[in-house]
């Protein structure tokens, strides 16, 4: 199988497994409204910094998206799962943070995909290392949402020849 055909495949997988918002069903349970979001609630700095990440992911893929199309489907993955995060936060009455500026992308295609791929490895590595804290079991499938989406476009990623 060529490197092509194992991209399709990937992304073809990712479409079907529901992870675009395009797929008509949650990729998490929907959260259960809290009667307030208290300064204790130990979820909310957690919910606030995994949807800034989304949202700052799905914004380093837009020069990606111009230089390799295919990738379309990966930065809506991340659109979707900050739509989940932002749900979590507003049942708790919380409002998201804004949309991160973002630093200049790489002009090099392939240092783009590159640098994306290695964006997702850390990025998943935190949400995993976020999991320990996280007292909600809501939050939690989340985030082991968030982290093995972030892990399977770092692996998609690495396998991309633009």
């Amino acid at each position: 199988m060529d490197r092509d055909a194992l991209l399709a495949a990937a992304l073809g997988a990712a479409v079907l497994s529901g992870c675009t918002s395009g797929s008509g069903s949650r990729p998490t349970p929907a959260p259960t409204p809290t009667p307030s979001a208290s300064p204790a609630d130990p979820d909310l700095a957690l919910l606030r910094s995994w949807a800034t990440a989304e949202r700052a992911l799905a914004a380093r893929y837009a020069p990606a998206v111009r230089a390799v199309p295919a990738l379309k489907a990966l930065r809506a993955n991340h659109l979707a799962r900050a739509t989940a995060v932002v749900d979590h936060l507003r049942v708790r009455g919380a409002v998201a943070p804004a949309v991160p500026r973002q630093p200049r992308a790489p002009r090099d295609t392939r240092a783009l995909v590159r640098g994306l791929a290695d964006a997702e490895s850390r990025q998943a590595a935190r949400y995993l290392a976020a999991l320990a804290r996280v007292r909600d079991p809501l939050v939690a499938m989340l985030g082991a949402e968030l982290a093995a989406g972030a892990r399977q476009h770092a692996t998609v990623l690495r396998v991309v020849r633009p």
